[in-house]
């Protein structure tokens, strides 16, 4: 058994170090971090780990004053990831309604569909989130929708 734990343990730890520091503020909240990384030069729409910017690590953890700070400086909202999530269904899919919010305010679909077909409407059914749910159907999104396998 411990053979097995080891080895595990050691690429959870280097993976976690391999984040960058661009990465970690966007996801954990530090403007600081994002802005240096855009000040230096970097590009506000290269696509990172599983094809995911800023934008979507933003989005996911529900930091707005990152969001709206990449879109100050020309975030693209259609970026679509590895699975075909948006920023938006990134939001959707983590339950951030103040990230819908804002992104909606920014133009982001609110209908658009992941690589399954999915909608956010469709994400906050599978994952059994109800106020996810009824804050999308409170703005509009379409019930009357389904996935690419028919659900």
């Amino acid at each position: 058994m411990k053979k097995i734990i080891i080895p595990v343990l050691l690429i959870a730890l280097l993976t976690a170090a391999c984040v960058s520091d661009d990465v970690k503020g966007a996801r954990d909240g530090d403007l600081q971090a994002v802005k240096d990384y855009i000040q230096s030069g970097g590009d506000v729409n290269e696509r990172k780990s599983r094809g995911m910017t800023l934008l979507m690590y933003a989005s996911a953890g529900g930091h707005v004053h990152i969001i709206d700070y990449l879109m100050s400086v020309g975030a693209d909202i259609r970026i679509k990831d590895d699975r075909g999530y948006t920023a938006f269904l990134h939001g959707a899919s983590a339950g951030r309604s103040n990230s819908m919010d804002s992104l909606l305010s920014y133009g982001a679909g609110l209908n658009d569909r992941d690589s399954g077909g999915r909608t956010a409407l469709i994400l906050a059914a599978y994952q059994d989130s109800y106020n996810t749910a009824v804050f999308l159907l409170d703005r509009g999104a379409d019930s009357g929708t389904a996935d690419s396998s028919g659900y």
